[in-house]
């Protein structure tokens, strides 16, 4: 007898949740040539209009970028404003990175912190934005460091 898939749709419905215990948030991810993520933005929403979406677009996404995005039809007042290519979702298949992200916030919100209070989540996924963003720069920050270091002026006890 074969196994079923397990369904991780809430109530088998597709697109996004209204459920009030679920926190809402929008998610950009921005991927180099090679296809890998350079740096994620998230931005916790009240709701899915599209006035809401716009806040993300407006803070972290130029109007010469290409966008790409799910069919979903708040997008589209967006396409007036921004290059937006929407593709069919393929239950995700199309976005791979973004669906990685997801995976990989959620993974480390649930391992680090045992509750996310509503009013904290953006702090949370600020930080979380900031080590990701930060991540390809690695090879760097020691170099920075240690440069930091020695072109600082000495501080002595008596100063302090």
């Amino acid at each position: 007898m074969k196994n079923k898939p397990l369904v991780w749709r809430e109530n088998l419905k597709q697109g996004r949740s209204n459920d009030l215990k679920k926190k809402k948030l929008i998610i950009a991810v921005e991927t180099n040539d090679t296809g890998g993520i350079k740096r994620v933005y998230f931005d916790q929403l009240e709701n899915y209009s599209c006035k809401k979406l716009h806040k993300i677009f407006d803070k972290h996404i130029s109007k010469s970028t290409s966008i790409k995005t799910d069919k979903w039809t708040a997008y589209n007042p967006l396409k007036k404003e921004f290059d937006l290519k929407q593709i069919k979702s393929d239950k995700g298949k199309s976005s791979k990175e973004l669906h990685n992200m997801i995976h990989h916030v959620k993974s480390w919100l649930r391992g680090t912190f045992s509750w996310v209070r509503k009013e904290h989540i953006q702090k949370y996924l600020d930080e979380f934005s900031y080590r990701i963003n930060r991540s390809i720069y690695k090879e760097n920050i020691f170099d920075l460091f240690l440069n930091r270091m020695m072109n600082t002026q000495k501080i002595y006890i008596k100063t302090l």
